[in-house]
């Protein structure tokens, strides 16, 4: 029979790893260090690539201090063990925001850094039932010392790093600015039902015309007390053709629209107008 070429059964390893691993011929050879990240100290330990502790868990400060202190304690282990910079990785769950400046300043000095699934490390955990973290520090160096990880090295492609980066961003710049619109929407519908309909209100919803009126005494009822002449002059303003008659459509609507209960339209002109200003945050 012909033979199928694999290089690995294995194939959710990590090639790094397994280079590593083959490079130091001997797992007591290799070093791990596993850390459960948190925002201003991580706990870390060191294990070899049998998973024999040379260092119990310790806390680790999330910030340049912390980097000279884990940096001379990793050395330490090392050279007790005789094991080369080249034969050390580190590692813990999908990073943070909170920990990539800490990932970046090891990967600056030499080290290989990497990055193992939260849900398998939960999987490796010697206590499925209870959580500490010191055991969810287990689960992770258990993951590590599996091979099951992938680097945090960026690409070389910096380009394609930045828009990356900037399309991600542009998600959340979109969905944060979709529910201003919504917040608006639900808010302007108790005021004034229909303004934000451009057929019946004859201005764009959204428009710099139709902001301005939101954010100021916005409602039905004060709509209709408008002078047409004020209102249509503040509607050229900002740049609404055929003014005068977009003027009186919309005293006409307010005229005809479901008044809100009276009690309530402070709170909601208020946060109508707080609404409004996120929205033009979020458009700048």
């Amino acid at each position: 029979m012909k033979a199928t070429n694999r290089s690995s059964i294995y194939r959710n390893q990590s090639a790094k790893l397994n280079a590593l691993y083959q490079q130091a011929g001997d797992p007591r050879k290799v070093l791990c260090v596993a850390f459960d990240f948190a925002k201003s100290k991580h706990l870390a330990l060191c294990c070899d690539g049998n998973g024999e502790i040379l260092r119990k868990p310790f806390p680790v400060e999330n910030n340049r201090a912390g980097i000279d202190f884990l940096v001379e304690a990793v050395e330490t282990t090392a050279d007790r063990r005789k094991i080369p910079k080249s034969q050390i990785f580190l590692g813990g769950e999908d990073e943070p925001p909170y920990v990539s400046n800490f990932l970046t300043a090891l990967r600056e000095k030499g080290y290989l850094v990497m990055r193992v699934n939260a849900f398998e490390a939960k999987h490796n955990r010697s206590d499925h039932h209870a959580s500490t973290d010191e055991i969810d520090l287990l689960g992770i160096a258990h993951t590590l010392i599996s091979r099951r990880a992938r680097d945090t090295e960026p690409a070389d492609d910096s380009v394609y790093q930045h828009l990356r980066e900037l399309t991600r961003h542009r998600r959340t710049l979109v969905r944060q600015q979709t529910a201003s619109r919504n917040r608006i929407h639900a808010i302007a519908d108790q005021l004034f039902p229909g303004f934000l309909d451009a057929a019946r209100s004859g201005i764009g919803s959204f428009t710099e015309a139709s902001l301005t009126l939101m954010q100021e005494r916005f409602s039905a009822p004060e709509v209709t007390r408008r002078r047409p002449s004020s209102l249509s002059s503040m509607l050229c303003r900002h740049g609404i053709r055929d003014h005068d008659e977009v003027a009186a459509k919309l005293i006409e609507l307010a005229r005809q629209a479901l008044p809100p209960d009276p009690v309530r339209v402070p709170t909601l002109q208020r946060t109508l107008a707080a609404a409004v200003d996120l929205h033009r945050c979020l458009h700048r």
